[in-house]
């Protein structure tokens, strides 16, 4: 009997680790995963006619979360060829795509600064891959430039959405 009791101690004993490990496997899942879509910026082929692109009136489409101080960017996951996509129109609103939703939002902007608010889902499908990131980093964004790398939306000190004209 008590043998009985002290297997079935060690059973439950062991159930329960395995359920408090799990979380922690799938959080080292994520990091690999997230650093396995990391690249250098420098690689990220470069457009001189970019630059001359108006940023209200273009699509964009996401290339990745970029950070400044790693010289590195983390290309977006997209769910579908729609995913990650904004146009800016002239009478200040956003129209596109989250990972999964149509999007819009609302913007204020001048040469170089941009308030964007109320970004967001249009339809409730659940976000997958970096929808949530990026809805959130579009609400941050606080300045604006186009580049011969593409479009970028800072949002942090040092991070920035890097978008590349859709073609």
């Amino acid at each position: 009997m008590d043998t009985k009791l002290i297997s079935k101690k060690a059973g439950f004993a062991a159930i329960g680790l395995v359920f408090l490990l799990l979380p922690m496997w799938g959080c080292q899942k994520n990091e690999v995963e997230a650093q396995e879509n990391t690249v250098m910026l420098s690689s990220i082929p470069k457009n001189s006619d970019y630059a001359s692109l108006p940023w209200v009136g273009t699509r964009w489409k996401l290339i990745g979360f970029g950070d400044e101080k790693a010289k590195s960017i983390r290309l977006a996951v997209p769910f579908n060829d729609n995913s990650y996509t904004v146009t800016f129109k002239d009478n200040g609103s956003i129209s596109g795509y989250t990972s999964t939703n149509i999007a819009g939002g609302k913007y204020l902007g001048e040469p170089d600064s941009v308030e964007i608010t109320n970004f967001g889902p249009e339809t409730y499908i659940n976000e997958l891959e970096d929808g949530d990131l990026f809805i959130d980093a579009m609400n941050e964004a606080f300045a604006i430039d186009i580049t011969d790398l593409g479009l970028v939306l800072r949002y942090d000190k040092d991070k920035f959405l890097l978008f590349k004209p859709e073609e």
